[in-house]
């Protein structure tokens, strides 16, 4: 039972990621403001962090160092680390 839960938390990461992803106005840091990005790439996206908690606790957290949403459509997330917790706080998962 315990592992299905799991299985359920680590797809609902990857799809609020997805659809974050697009919502998400924000772009590199300001430094690089005039440097256009890559060629293919729609938006750029820099340290993004996503946590959700269920009755006061953490279930799942998911940090990435950047996400790219390319103009084929698809979506590129680099430096990825996600944390899924049992329902005692405790880490069971932490995937880099």
């Amino acid at each position: 039972m315990g592992n299905k839960r799991r299985l359920k938390d680590i797809i609902n990461i990857l799809i609020f990621a997805i659809i974050a992803s697009f919502f998400i106005g924000c772009g590199k840091d300001s430094d690089s403001k005039d440097s256009p990005p890559p060629v293919g790439v729609e938006q750029e996206i820099g340290k993004l962090s996503f946590t959700r908690s269920q009755k006061g606790k953490t279930r799942w957290s998911l940090d990435a160092n950047s996400a790219s949403i390319m103009d084929s459509g698809q979506i590129k997330i680099e430096g990825v680390r996600l944390r899924v917790f049992d329902d005692k706080s405790n880490k069971t998962v932490d995937i880099h």
